[in-house]
């Protein structure tokens, strides 16, 4: 993507509260009476779809210690006890699902949290194994992992190489001591080189690095010396997120100090010091919040607009299908979404049921199907052709978002969007309010601001 210039004060216009789009519609307006029988209908409906590849997610919410800007459903604790407890009900939850995925293929696994290698690598070697006897796993499948250097050893990354994972991401978020001190994760760079090192060695094929902006004491100065610092680590991928500060919904971000916090503007130019140095190094921008160097799976899927979104985030792998096992974790499945208890308590009173874990979910109509299809194209692509939309759901977008199109005409004033006779285009400066131009298509989102948001502020 060609350079661009950031108009500061255009872009503060539009930082209001919005969505993040890892799905449409998004999980406040999901249902509590949606519960097992929809996440039983939802596999019938599968099972006779005839689609094959389905996706696997595994929430492992424990953590040494609780970062304070974390918005994960996770947890503290110092026994391995209350971890082998956990997956303990793991396995019950795979055995209730054992017999419905029978005749399908998973063609992605990842680990999240929380801190998957927090558990011990004995811990780590027993869930993998669960999974891979009670599903069949297609040739070729991508394993992938999240990892925090500060409990990560090698016999981590052993147990989990020998098991088919590929792809290892790490939090590193910062590495500027002020920021760590006030985030609660310090890590240096010299472990997080070691780790990475070691990873290669193994044969992990794909390494990511994760970062953050709008953290308390970041500087455009500081950010930058972070930013160049990851760029000689030599990883493949990176995930850049900006903070969301929302202490109603996560308390233990009161820890932050508040007004360390950059304001919107300074946010800006975090973001833009970043995006620079890295394309500069290289790297090409993905979606909203992530860059991958040219030879990439991501960065090949850009140019081909074969990129996917879904709660794992940007991924190459296109399955419509993703079955969520653990606490909190989210599925979607032949149109359906369901989300497990995000309690412990009540996510192991399920298990222990016997039955599944749903305590949520949503059933997609047909609008709701379109106006997702319309904004993952938005976020992965960056664009979208009403010919492409001609092509899938029989009907002329212009005439059924009419009034949509109208909406977006001050995008299109501010230089942040083009749209001609044959679809839609974001510009460089657009990609800062992807989000905002996908929230017109958003059928949810209420009329009015309310006195504690659901989303992270857009800017």
């Amino acid at each position: 993507m060609k350079p661009f210039e950031v108009n500061e004060q255009l872009l503060l216009k539009y930082d209001r509260p919005g969505p993040r789009y890892t799905s449409y519609p998004t999980a406040p307006v999901w249902k509590m009476d949606f519960g097992a029988e929809g996440m039983s209908r939802a596999l019938d409906e599968l099972q006779a779809s005839g689609h094959n590849g389905v996706a696997l997610y595994v929430h492992v919410p424990f953590c040494r210690e609780m970062c304070s800007f974390c918005a994960c459903n996770s947890m503290v604790t110092s026994r391995d006890s209350a971890k082998d407890h956990y997956l303990d009900a793991v396995e019950r939850e795979i055995a209730a699902y054992r017999p419905r995925l029978e005749n399908k293929q998973i063609v992605q696994l990842h680990f999240g949290g929380g801190t998957p290698t927090f558990l011990t690598p004995a811990q780590l070697a027993r869930l993998t194994d669960m999974l891979q006897s009670a599903f069949h796993f297609a040739p070729g499948h991508e394993s992938s992992v999240e990892a925090d250097p500060a409990v990560t050893r090698r016999e981590h990354l052993e147990v989990l190489r020998e098991r088919g994972f590929s792809r290892i991401s790490f939090g590193v978020q910062d590495f500027t001591p002020a920021v760590q001190k006030a985030i609660n994760r310090v890590q240096s760079i010299a472990e997080t080189e070691a780790l990475m090192q070691r990873a290669k060695e193994l044969g992990y094929r794909s390494i990511n690095l994760d970062l953050v902006y709008g953290l308390p004491y970041q500087t455009v100065e500081s950010f930058s010396g972070t930013i160049r610092a990851v760029i000689g680590l030599g990883p493949g991928r990176l995930a850049m997120y900006s903070y969301a500060h929302v202490p109603w919904m996560n308390p233990h971000q009161n820890k932050i100090p508040v007004d360390a916090l950059p304001g919107p503007q300074e946010k800006i130019r975090l973001y833009m010091a970043a995006y620079h140095l890295f394309t500069e190094a290289g790297f090409l921008p993905i979606g909203m919040d992530h860059f991958a160097r040219a030879g990439d799976d991501l960065g090949q899927a850009l140019e081909n607009q074969g990129l996917h979104r879904n709660f794992m985030g940007y991924t190459t792998i296109r399955s419509d299908n993703l079955l969520g096992l653990g606490v909190s974790s989210i599925s979607e499945i032949a149109g359906s979404f369901a989300q497990n208890h995000h309690k412990l308590k009540d996510y192991y009173h399920a298990v222990d049921s016997g039955g599944f874990a749903t305590g949520r979910g949503f059933r997609r109509g047909p609008d709701d199907e379109r106006r997702r299809w319309v904004i993952l194209r938005l976020m992965c692509d960056g664009e979208l052709s009403f010919g492409a939309y001609r092509e899938r759901f029989g009907e002329d977008f212009q005439a059924v978002f009419a009034g949509e199109l109208a909406r977006l005409r001050e995008f299109v004033d501010d230089g942040l969007l083009a749209v001609n006779d044959h679809g839609l285009r974001i510009t460089g400066m657009g990609r800062l309010v992807m989000r905002n131009i996908c929230m017109v298509f958003d059928a949810y989102l209420p009329r009015k601001p309310a006195d504690k948001p659901m989303f992270s502020r857009t800017i």
